[in-house]
């Protein structure tokens, strides 16, 4: 890896970095990448016509950008080698004689892939710095953009009359993600202390552009096209009254079902609840929104902080035991 930094006159910043990375994951013509990457700042606030009241307001401007080629060796399930076919007792074994003894076989257990190359993410941003009111405000945002190819994954388009036990790795994936970072401080220094009160909030949404999904029966199933992490399920429309409504209403077919119970939403129509039925609900299990918050006070020797965070547009599956809190 190198890197070359350049500043003029304290104004114009750029920097090129530059990565040769190898990895015994790949076979030898796909074993190595480059992964180069560019950025440059302008601190507006160090030019001729930033004075005066303006310097004043605004003390500290910054504009930055940069644009880059990342890589991932990393294997499903952490495997390594993924070029190489791996054998053993995946095939299983066989009993022979009168008295049945039992022989352990040698088979496949994985077809190594010739093809396997690094997985890569084109990586955008651009952004500002803001230094107000000689310190007393900072604020800083960046705008980000990735698209990743290349992504390493099983395969999950192979039906299982192909015959193998484990399916293959393949370069197929595909995904978008995109949002922005921002943070904001205030702080005030005095006499034998100072304030300060601090947020931070990022917003990130990612999209699944190809993933070797196979074909379901309905398009409202696939999950190529929505959020990584989305959750699927059955929509639940109410709790049954009485056996009348239960006889009158679509088949639920996930077990016997009383008065009481939950009545799911029949999507497709077929007069039966079935795992066809099941449609995007909420969010991804991965937050789109994260957030901060907190202050901090000294004087003398007393410090006091608090702190805050949480998360939002996120969905989760409460499950497990069920502890009665009172």
């Amino acid at each position: 890896a190198s890197r070359v930094t350049y500043d003029y006159d304290d104004r114009y910043f750029m920097e090129f970095n530059i990565g040769y990375n190898g990895s015994e994951n790949f076979p030898k013509k796909n074993r190595f990448g480059v992964f180069p990457a560019v950025a440059a700042g302008w601190l507006v606030s160090n030019e001729k016509f930033w004075n005066g009241d303006l310097k004043k307001i605004i003390t500290i401007l910054k504009l930055k950008g940069s644009y880059g080629l990342v890589g991932s060796e990393a294997l499903p399930g952490g495997e390594r080698y993924g070029y190489l076919s791996i054998y053993g007792g995946g095939l299983g074994g066989y009993h022979f004689g009168e008295t049945p003894k039992s022989y352990g076989g040698v088979g496949l257990n994985r077809i190594g892939v010739e093809d396997l190359t690094w997985e890569k993410g084109i990586k955008k941003n651009v952004g500002l710095e803001m230094l107000l009111l000689n310190g007393d405000i900072s604020f800083e945002i960046d705008f980000f953009h990735e698209h990743r190819y290349d992504i390493l994954l099983r395969r999950e388009s192979l039906p299982a009359i192909v015959g193998i036990n484990s399916v293959p790795f393949a370069n197929l994936g595909e995904m978008i993600n995109k949002g922005f970072d921002g943070t904001l401080e205030l702080s005030k220094s005095y006499q034998n202390g100072f304030t300060r009160v601090y947020g931070n909030y990022t917003f990130a949404r990612d999209k699944i552009i190809e993933m070797d999904e196979p074909n379901r029966n309905y398009e409202y199933r696939q999950r190529t096209g929505h959020k990584y992490g989305q959750v699927f399920g059955l929509v639940a429309t109410k709790y049954f009254d009485d056996e009348l409504e239960i006889e009158n209403s679509p088949e639920q077919t996930f077990g016997e079902v009383r008065p009481g119970d939950i009545k799911y939403h029949d999507t497709n129509g077929d007069g039966k609840i079935t795992i066809d039925d099941e449609v995007p609900i909420g969010y991804s299990n991965l937050p789109e929104i994260n957030y901060v918050f907190g202050m901090q006070t000294m004087f003398h020797d007393f410090d006091i902080g608090v702190f805050f965070r949480g998360q939002a547009r996120v969905s989760y599956a409460l499950g497990g035991a069920y502890i009665p809190f009172r």
